[in-house]
């Protein structure tokens, strides 16, 4: 298992075994072939929350399915368009500025060469806080939940 990321801080949190191999990359760095990675090829592929950090996201698509072997599969995992997290109004419009279309994600898929289906699903989200009281006392734990 290769986990790649531009960020030390997120690959610092990678289990401290041999199972996951860190490539400190971006995925314009890995699609592109600026990244050295342990194969050439691979049988599956995880793109979790990354393409709304990408520019070009038709060509970032295209170079990862050119590192999958023949009968590979890759699954994008994005956020949705809109979210309803309790933000201020200026942080919710600019989050939905910069999410891809997922159908335009699909075809993206497609014109890179891969059989590409849509499916949205909602998970709960839940940010767990650590609240000091003023007086004090003991700490709180509080879970903040969103969908």
């Amino acid at each position: 298992m290769v986990c790649a990321d531009p960020s030390p801080a997120i690959l610092s949190q990678l289990p401290r075994d041999d199972r996951p191999i860190a490539v400190r990359a971006s995925a314009e760095e890995v699609a592109g072939g600026r990244a050295a990675l342990p194969a050439e090829r691979y049988d599956a592929m995880l793109v979790k929350k990354v393409l709304h950090h990408v520019a070009d996201v038709g060509a970032v698509i295209s170079g990862l399915a050119r590192l999958l072997r023949p009968g590979g599969r890759m699954l994008v995992v994005m956020l949705p368009l809109r979210i309803t997290y309790p933000l201020f109004d200026v942080a919710l419009a600019e989050f939905a500025r910069h999410q891809p279309d997922p159908s335009g994600i699909a075809d993206a898929m497609r014109a890179a060469g891969l059989d590409a289906s849509l499916s949205h699903e909602s998970f709960p989200l839940a940010f767990p806080c650590r609240a000091v009281p003023a007086d004090g006392a003991q700490p709180l734990h509080v879970t903040a939940i969103g969908v």
